[in-house]
């Protein structure tokens, strides 16, 4: 388990992975689904509703950065 464990940890340090893809799919909800996906299910709702709400009133919602 340490040399498993540091192996992963060694490919964060290179940026290869995040920690998150590394250990959260080793850890399950109640019915058995990795934590992974239900954070990853959960992140892309929440980009969604955020860029629908962004776009719903129009262009006019539509924030310009200087670039």
């Amino acid at each position: 388990m340490k040399t498993w464990l540091e192996a992963q940890l060694a490919l964060v340090a290179t940026e290869m992975v995040t920690v998150d893809e590394v250990l959260l799919p080793y850890l399950t909800d109640g019915s058995g689904q990795p934590l992974y996906d239900n954070y990853w299910e959960r992140e892309a709702l929440v980009i969604a509703t955020t860029v629908a709400a962004l776009f719903a009133g129009g262009p006019e919602n539509v924030i310009e950065l200087d670039t």
